[in-house]
């Protein structure tokens, strides 16, 4: 607890970061590139991993240290002038190697309290994540004591503290031995150590706010943090108890301890050649886990034997399943063919990016609000990301020991809860800073608690820290979205305006042109706006996160399925060439008319929704809008959350419920055909929504059709088919852009150059002439693009007919691939 107290430097970034901005004039896209880079540093812990298991933990702790000094310590010397100016580039470096010396404290402390105390996951990673998350808020008590005028103190401190620390515990961290760890005490001690980290926060937290209220001299600033100091060291009773303790755990408890240790999840050898059918996993009932070993054993090896039985009669195929299973060991490759991994991998980015995108920028958000103290909010933060994680580790244990649900649903509601605080932060409303900064804070620092001891679960403790580090990449993943892409642009665009308008107090969503302005003059925004979209995309970001942890779960045996095949209730005939389902060449499915069906409403669907993407630009000029760059963005946003939910929708059509694919996408297609009409009528703010619902259909089609193709023709030519089937977007731009859009809006175009009338209402004339290269054709108006869109509309509505037809012709396939959604069907 002592070492990852010091060991969350990257959270003292959004108090750092004005002082780097300040002191180098950068702009805001280049504090965020610092961002980047620190975030990567935090989370790129390959090497570490690879070191951790050749050297002994006081030499990765050593690493560490020497890591974390040259880096904060040479950026130390570029901000006070000590050395000369270096490029941007290397100032992300030697971010990256600071930070990257996190990753050595908190890789030894996780790996080697995971393996002590693996019948606590919950609450021991918890604990020390949530010290790491508040080591910010300890920090900054500390640097009140120097109360120095000189601001980059605070970057020579977070160079020379967490350094002295690690080399001062590198003797002293190490793994003990897991089953010595378990005692009677076990939950007492971690009870004591709950309520210790509760007395903390609200110490830390009733501190900060008399230090924000009252001016304080030195010597009381020098009490609070020596009474810091002695509640961080309190947490020694425990194992200073322990070994005077008089009561020591007998033998034959040892060795019974040992031997259930060999069974926790993890340890994959006792099962290693037993044979596993494919089937086994869907067709268990969710009851089964909750059984004796013993009993749950005998359960699955009737449910093994129905199987074997129905497949001697041809009911079902049955394979050997290679590798662990849920619990066992996997390696980190192993992991990463798994769904349940990158569900958890992708759940981070986006609940775990956008919370570190908050924290990263705190400074400039509450500036941009008028607050001139910007480290009350990074201690807010702290205490709350603090409390996060050892009310997320908390919280889980309870909802997987009293209740037996999966752990991911606690952190599905902590994401939830994200997601109001950055609703609180767009709105800009008083005090809305204070709310927004501690919802944030701790929905994130529950993902550092839920989801390592989700991981180690389900895949094991062998490997826990390669697939650990993995896992922390979602980090600068997300903020290389959120805050790079998104957050920095915005800011940039709006300060520009604001500078160009001399305007402050703005209330419309802004601008998105970026531009570069001289680096002796950093850009600064101010008001809401400045942070009001990036929070809106964040929030809803957060609930599609949310809707990942969902996990399926099979209520009862499909046992009719299997009876009636065993009865020979299926028919079978001999047919020339595969059947749908089965594996096809490129040629055998240019012959099925299912083939066909897929393609053109891809040409009509995807087609239409690709023309709108190309056109972005002139659709959103015509209609008044100066800024093309929003709808971008936008479309971008809802066609990568068209292709994240079309996939996921779908899947929970063909698994829960074995209707065929096809009926996901034929919806979607009506909700294109919606956008369509939207950007046609060119009402107020039409064009947003009319964007919207294209980019969020046209994404549908990438995640749906795919695999479709896979299940209706098989994996073994899937290149090919793929390949064939994405001819689809230059077919349907052809027809769509060239030789629709685009001569639409030139003829109306050269009709408003002739009339020179701006305000058109009628359809045009289709009459095409090509005007001098030197006097570019330009429409204003919804008139320009109406009838195209109207035109897009109607073939939406025949492409989204067209996989109608494909579900009636292959819901037997899929009733067969995934099962009858009701046993009244069987009858």
């Amino acid at each position: 607890m002592w070492l990852q107290s010091w060991a969350g430097i990257g959270y003292l970034f959004g108090s750092i970061s004005p002082i780097i901005k300040s002191s180098l004039n950068y702009n805001q896209k280049q504090v965020a590139m610092l961002g980047v880079a620190k975030d990567l540093g935090d989370c790129v812990g390959f090497i570490t991993g690879i070191l951790c298991e050749i050297l002994p933990i006081w030499g990765a702790l050593l690493v560490g240290a020497c890591l974390n000094l040259f880096g904060y310590g040479s950026v130390w010397l570029v901000v006070t002038g000590r050395v000369p100016t270096i490029p941007l580039w290397a100032m992300c470096a030697l971010i990256f190697v600071g930070t990257n010396g996190e990753t050595y404290f908190n890789t030894v402390s996780l790996v080697s309290c995971v393996q002590n105390f693996p019948k606590s996951r919950g609450p021991v990673v918890g604990i020390l994540k949530g010290f790491a998350g508040l080591s910010g808020a300890i920090l900054t008590q500390i640097y009140a004591i120097f109360h120095s005028p000189d601001h980059a103190s605070l970057l020579f401190m977070a160079a020379v503290g967490p350094s002295l620390v690690g080399i001062g515990l590198m003797f002293i961290v190490r793994p003990v031995g897991g089953h010595r760890q378990v005692r009677p005490s076990d939950e007492k001690s971690f009870t004591f150590v709950y309520g210790v980290c509760l007395l903390l926060a609200a110490y830390l937290m009733g501190v900060m706010i008399v230090q924000d209220l009252v001016p304080l001299n030195e010597i009381v600033i020098t009490m609070f943090t020596a009474i810091l100091f002695i509640i961080l060291l309190i947490p020694i009773v425990i194992p200073i108890s322990l070994v005077f303790s008089p009561n020591q755990i007998p033998i034959e408890e040892e060795a019974l301890l040992q031997e259930q240790q060999n069974s926790e999840p993890g340890q994959s050898q006792q099962y290693s050649d037993e044979v596993i059918l494919s089937e086994l996993e869907d067709e268990k009932p969710k009851e089964v886990d909750l059984l004796p070993a013993l009993e749950r054993r005998k359960r699955i090896a009737q449910l093994q034997s129905k199987l074997l039985q129905a497949a001697a009669e041809g009911a079902v195929r049955v394979k050997r399943r290679k590798g662990p299973h849920r619990g066992e060991d996997f390696t980190l490759t192993q992991a990463l063919i798994k769904a349940d991994f990158w569900l958890i991998f992708i759940s981070m980015v986006l609940g775990s990016g956008s919370g570190l995108t908050v924290i990263d920028n705190i400074g400039q958000m509450s500036q941009s609000l008028g607050y001139h103290n910007t480290h009350i909010f990074v201690s807010i933060i702290s205490i709350w990301n603090f409390l996060g994680r050892v009310g997320g580790g908390y919280i889980s244990e309870i909802v997987v020991r009293d209740h037996a649900y999966p752990r991911p649903i606690a952190l599905a509601v902590f994401q939830l809860v994200m997601t109001i605080g950055h609703v609180f932060i767009a709105m800009g409303w008083p005090g809305a800073m204070y709310v927004g900064t501690l919802l944030v804070g701790l929905g994130y620092g529950a993902h550092w608690a839920i989801v390592p001891a989700t991981a180690s679960e389900l895949f094991g403790l062998r490997n826990f820290g390669a697939l650990y580090n993995f896992i922390t990449l979602a980090n600068p993943v997300g903020t290389l979205v959120f805050s790079s892409l998104i957050a920095s642009r915005i800011y940039d665009s709006e300060a520009e305006k604001q500078a160009r308008d001399g305007h402050h107090d703005h209330r419309s969503t802004g601008s998105f042109m970026f531009s570069s302005l001289n680096a002796g003059q950093p850009l600064k925004c101010e008001g809401s706006i400045c942070f009001f979209l990036t929070s809106i995309i964040m929030a809803g970001l957060c609930i599609v996160a949310s809707a990942l942890e969902r996990r399926k779960h099979i209520a009862q045996l499909q046992s009719k399925l299997l009876q009636a095949a065993a009865e020979g209730a299926v028919k079978v005939k001999r047919r020339k060439g595969p059947h749908r389902g089965e594996d096809f060449t490129l040629t055998q499915a240019l012959i099925k008319a299912d083939f066909w069906l897929i393609f053109i409403s891809m040409v009509l669907g995807s087609g239409s929704g690709l023309t709108v993407i190309d056109n972005i630009g002139q659709m959103s000029q015509s209609l008044g809008y100066h800024n093309t760059h929003i709808f971008v963005s936008i479309i971008s946003i809802w066609n990568f959350l068209g292709r994240v939910g079309g996939g996921y929708i779908s899947e929970i059509v063909v698994r829960d419920h074995a209707y065929p694919r096809p009926i996901a996408l034929a919806v979607f297609q009506l909700v294109m055909t919606i956008g369509h009409v939207f950007i046609a009528m060119g009402w107020p703010g039409a064009m947003y929504v009319g964007t919207l619902l294209v980019g969020l259909g046209y994404g549908a089609h990438w995640a749906i059709v795919p695999a479709t193709a896979s299940e209706l023709f098989g994996l073994r030519n899937f290149g090919a088919l793929y390949n064939f089937i994405t001819l689809a977007n230059p077919v349907g731009t052809l027809v769509f852009s060239s030789l629709i859009a685009s001569r639409i809006y030139d003829s109306e175009a050269e009709k408003q150059a002739r009339d020179g009338h701006h305000d058109h209402r009628s359809t045009g004339s289709f009459m095409f002439s090509s005007l001098n290269a030197g006097q570019p054709l330009k429409c204003e108006g919804s008139i320009c693009f109406f009838l195209t869109s109207i035109i897009m509309a109607g073939l939406c509505i025949v492409a989204s007919g067209l996989c109608i037809i494909l579900v009636f012709r292959t819901k037997i396939v899929y009733a067969n691939l995934y099962g009858k959604s009701s046993t009244s069907r069987l009858r």
